[in-house]
């Protein structure tokens, strides 16, 4: 029976004979256990999606836990217990998130600034805050009252009501 000496096999596997594409795009699976840097373990990049878009390298240990916490995340660093909460950094693209940083729903998200140790920690705190928008990078203990920082003190965009579908004045009174 035919085998194929090392040669042909580094070729074949080598080449794209077989469909297979290389993706620039990072995809975790599972949580993934680390060490805190006061020794106890910990854990990352732990619910759905939560780090898709992300290399992990780039996520300090207690970070990145919940639902697209750091989905698209595409600054260069996380830190250390940052950015759990469902939505929490998704999209945030700053150079660096501080450790102790963006813990709540959406606190981060979108945000494309430099974050501070300490900072962002209620829901919405830091959220679309934007050089576009006028912000600025955010210092460290600050803006940690939900929406305190949010849009860079500009509009933030309006989501839409669903309207209701029996007219006003058809509706039921009390």
């Amino acid at each position: 029976q035919w085998k194929p000496n090392q040669d042909e096999e580094e070729n074949f596997n080598g080449s794209t004979a077989l469909g297979i594409l290389q993706s620039t795009k990072t995809r975790i699976l599972a949580a993934i256990t680390c060490t805190m840097s006061n020794g106890s373990p910990g854990t990352k990049c732990d619910g759905t999606s939560a780090c898709d878009g992300v290399d992990p390298e780039k996520v300090g240990c207690g970070s990145c836990n919940g639902s697209y916490a750091c989905n698209g995340f595409g600054g260069a660093s996380i830190g250390e217990n940052s950015c759990n909460d469902y939505y929490a950094c998704f999209n945030a693209d700053g150079d660096s998130i501080g450790k102790n940083s963006c813990n709540k729903y959406s606190a981060c998200f979108g945000a494309d600034v430099n974050i501070g140790e300490g900072s962002c920690n209620a829901s919405r705190a830091c959220f679309l805050h934007q050089t576009s928008r006028g912000g600025a990078d955010i210092t460290a203990s600050t803006c940690n009252t939900a929406n305190e920082c949010d849009c860079a003190g500009g509009t933030c965009p309006v989501i839409p009501m669903v309207s209701p579908t029996v007219s006003p004045s058809k509706m039921p009174t009390t």
